[in-house]
């Protein structure tokens, strides 16, 4: 028998075991490679399994975003409980999302698929609408990448004037780590291997401020 922990899940943890079997197959044949007959296969159970917890590919794909948006946020808040309180957590915090876009490019790539930016605003202000949350119809996911989003904006709240401020600094510091680490992932930018990710990132932020 085989030794693989997904083909040793225990009884009620399928999905959890189909989900990690995506993401296998994501980092070692792409997106195009995932359906729900090849994780079945992967997961090492019937065709037809998969669909006790998926109707669809779409389906799956959400519940492989959400997980993927979970393992982000657990590693930011891993950084913030042992963070020095001089430490600046928007810099930590950027260099462990372009760390983990491109240590799992493929998912990354998934996981900015399936979320959807709500454009809603906030009904006391006039200012105009401002991307606040990233959403989707799926409770999970909308969930998953919300805390994700919520833990970089906390870093400024404190120094903001209002919500609204704070949101628009987290939004633009999220840009930037993402051009930065889609331009990576692409072999558009190289980063100096003399360098340090922490000295690139570091140096970027300082020519804005100047």
């Amino acid at each position: 028998m085989s030794t693989d922990p997904i083909n040793n899940y225990h009884h009620g943890d399928l999905k959890a075991a189909l989900v990690k079997a995506a993401e296998r197959l994501i980092a070692n044949k792409g997106i195009d490679a995932l359906s729900l007959r090849s994780i079945a296969t992967k997961a090492g159970v019937s065709h037809m399994a998969p669909y006790a917890h998926f109707k669809n590919k779409s389906e799956l794909f959400k519940s492989v975003a959400a997980s993927g948006y979970v393992k982000l946020t657990n590693r930011l808040k891993r950084i913030k409980k042992s963070a020095d309180k001089s430490d600046d957590l928007v810099l930590l915090y950027g260099m462990a999302y372009i760390e983990f876009a491109t240590k799992n490019p493929q998912l990354y790539k998934l996981m900015l698929r399936q979320t959807h930016p709500d454009l809603s605003t906030n009904k006391k202000t006039t200012k105009k609408p401002v991307l606040l949350t990233l959403s989707n119809g799926d409770k999970s996911l909308r969930d998953a990448s919300k805390k994700t989003y919520l833990l970089l904006r906390d870093c400024f709240v404190d120094s903001a004037n209002d919500e609204h401020e704070a949101s628009v600094q987290a939004q633009g510091a999220w840009a930037l780590v993402h051009g930065v680490a889609s331009l990576l992932i692409t072999g558009q930018i190289v980063i100096d291997p003399k360098s340090s990710l922490r000295e690139f990132l570091e140096t970027v932020t300082k020519g804005l401020s100047s």
